[in-house]
């Protein structure tokens, strides 16, 4: 790269979204992309950052193989102006980039007065309270593993009730051994919508080794498993008959602690369909010995 070279950074993008916040605070998160330079020699990018236009505040260099850059340090109600240059290895830097304007508004607080989250087994429990239900549709709920990127996991319509508090749920199962981050969007009849608050669930190892009852049962045809493990260990779980012949080898692996599912179709080591019946199936890890009993109606 010789001397200052053009400006390369047509795809630099910016994107508001709320923080990974746990307290109360309204605080943000900016989210910064753009277009890898395309100089081989490219060794680190410098991003500016200012409350006014023509940012010249460094805040930060993030190496030439990154091509993201999220700003927590932000305050509700202002106006931010960033922009980015590229830096080679014999340090000569480019021109700035197109500078970007975002302004840090708050999330809503309208109508929302409580939101929280409980965690328990393999599942984050939701709960949110409203002082009014007017000018509201309904609440969609976003979910996020890293605080900046969300998707809609469910959406749940408000109530039209007249009182002036409400109560509204949402439980979400099944989770990996992982922090989540929730946010809710409000959406009003007129088509606007807003955020809540971010808040975070955190999906823990189980305390003890334990068994659930299949589900449905009974069963037809095909039912669900569920166990969690305190620690890791070769787990086998075998189905058998009322006379304790086996019935089917369903696992016999190295499992790591969490939680697990595992469907049983009604059918033989063999592959073919049993009968109608009483059936037991047993699970063995390095903590212990369960069985439960479940039935299979054709």
């Amino acid at each position: 790269m010789n001397g200052l070279y053009k400006m390369i950074y047509n795809g630099f993008i910016i994107l508001l979204v709320l923080t990974v916040a746990t307290t109360e605070a309204a605080t943000q998160v900016v989210k910064l992309t753009w277009t890898p330079n395309p100089e081989e020699d490219v060794k680190f990018y410098v991003i500016y950052k200012d409350t006014v236009k023509n940012p010249r505040r460094e805040i930060s260099t993030v190496p030439a193989v990154e091509t993201v850059y999220l700003d927590s340090d932000i305050e509700i109600g202002k106006t931010y102006y960033y922009c980015i240059r590229a830096v080679d290895s014999a340090f000569n830097v480019s021109t700035f980039s197109d500078e970007i304007c975002i302004e840090a508004i708050p999330p809503s607080s309208v109508a929302l007065s409580t939101f929280s989250v409980s965690s328990l087994n393999q599942q984050n429990y939701l709960k949110w309270e409203v002082s009014s239900n007017h000018k509201i549709s309904g609440f969609e709920v976003q979910r996020s593993t890293n605080g900046v990127d969300f998707d809609k996991i469910a959406f749940v319509p408000a109530r039209n009730a007249s009182n002036d508090h409400s109560i509204y749920s949402f439980s979400d199962r099944a989770l990996h051994l992982t922090k989540y981050y929730y946010r809710l969007k409000i959406i009003h009849p007129n088509g606007d919508v807003s955020h809540s608050k971010v808040i975070t669930g955190t999906v823990e190892l189980p305390a003890q080794f334990e068994i659930s009852q299949n589900f449905p049962n009974p069963f037809n045809p095909e039912t669900t498993i569920s166990y969690c493990l305190p620690r890791a260990g070769n787990v086998v779980i075998v189905v058998f008959d009322i006379q304790g012949k086996t019935v089917k080898n369903l696992i016999n692996e190295h499992q790591p602690p969490g939680y697990y599912h595992i469907k049983w179709d009604g059918t033989n080591q063999e592959g073919n369909r049993v009968s109608s019946g009483i059936y037991f199936y047993q699970i063995q890890c390095k903590d212990g010995l369960k069985t439960q009993k479940m039935m299979l109606l054709r």
